[in-house]
């Protein structure tokens, strides 16, 4: 199982994700992301580093960690819960890209299924 940290991590995301979406500011979404994966992810000082590396504008900062301590964060990981449950996600990590699934990867045989 997954711990404290990693779902942490991944509120934060999801967060960043909300206020930066990948669609629209990819450069932005992806540095951060990059940067944010390289450390502690559980850290929200982390992930305003990362953003301020970035160049996100300290307003949007702002809103990105006021979801991820409030209610809006709590919905998002719920809604990122359900959509695993609906699309029978089995294995981390599984990756879709445009609402396709595109790879499983599995440590425990150390292979990936390209799809």
């Amino acid at each position: 199982m997954h711990g404290d940290k990693e779902c942490q991590g991944n509120l934060l995301q999801l967060c960043l994700q909300q206020y930066i979406p990948v669609e629209k500011n990819f450069e932005w979404f992806y540095s951060s992301l990059q940067c944010h994966t390289a450390g502690d992810v559980s850290s929200k000082e982390h992930l305003k580093s990362c953003m301020a590396k970035a160049s996100i504008s300290a307003d949007v900062q702002d809103k990105i960690l006021q979801c991820a301590d409030g209610d809006e964060g709590k919905q998002l990981q719920l809604k990122s819960a359900q959509e695993v449950v609906a699309r029978e996600v089995k294995k981390s990590c599984t990756v879709y890209i445009a609402g396709k699934r595109r790879c499983i990867r599995c440590a425990s045989l150390s292979a990936s299924l390209l799809l």
